[in-house]
């Protein structure tokens, strides 16, 4: 029989249901969905009974499970109808399961956590073209107004964690003490790097960092490959 882990990850394939639906379904926090899906925590008797009872076959076998921690790479369905969740067919094209993927959003670390990218817990999920998805790519909500122009407050961006080298005017995640991860465009000269905002009324908070400063390690947290928002 599969862990209850593999069994939910199953049902969200099979049925596109969320994790937040999941939880309203059985009458349990999304919290406690959220730590059984990622293993954290494990079911009681009388929880599992109500899940093999409400989903019999999509959680019942091990076919189809191809989500892990942090992520849930594609085979579900997209939503109920064969459409974009919540288009109902009002103009919005089918989308193939075989060409999405469905990953899990994470808001950025904050200064109380030094070189925090993310927390452990995702906040939403997000359903994306294949051609989106690599293994080093995270989903990040993008929080504030310091980059509206290019990235509006709730943007969704895929940050590339396996890409940390500067390329002058490019978007990247970095961390900064007091703020945590923040998104800047960065320009490099022989002594400095600039990170600045691309909203002109944070431009007078750009901040200037000493090469001989930087921390290799932490400092970049990965460059912006991709953006989805609202326009």
């Amino acid at each position: 029989m599969l862990d209850i882990s593999a069994r939910l990850k199953n049902i969200m394939i099979a049925t596109g249901l969320s994790q937040k639906e999941i939880a309203k379904e059985l009458g349990v926090s999304g919290a406690h969905i959220t730590n059984l899906v990622l293993g954290k925590r494990d079911a009681s008797e009388q929880l599992s009974k109500l899940i093999a009872a409400t989903w019999p076959d999509e959680g019942a076998s091990g076919k189809g499970v191809v989500a892990t921690q942090g992520e849930l790479k594609a085979k579900r369905k997209v939503s109920r109808g064969g459409a974009a969740a919540g288009g109902e067919g009002k103009g919005l094209l089918p989308l193939n399961p075989e060409d999405v993927v469905v990953m899990q959003v994470y808001v950025t670390g904050g200064a109380g956590a030094p070189y925090e990218f993310i927390p452990s817990e995702p906040i939403e999920e997000i359903i994306l073209p294949r051609s989106f998805y690599t293994k080093s790519i995270i989903p990040v909500k993008v929080r504030g107004r310091s980059m509206e122009r290019t990235l509006r407050d709730g943007a969704v961006v895929g940050v590339d964690r396996s890409d940390r080298q500067i390329v002058n005017g490019e978007l990247f995640a970095v961390w900064l003490p007091y703020q945590g991860t923040v998104i800047k465009r960065l320009y490099l000269d022989k002594k400095t790097i600039l990170l600045q905002s691309d909203n002109e009324e944070f431009r007078s908070r750009d901040i200037e960092v000493a090469l001989d400063e930087v921390d290799d390690q932490h400092f970049i947290q990965g460059r912006v490959k991709w953006a989805i928002q609202m326009l």
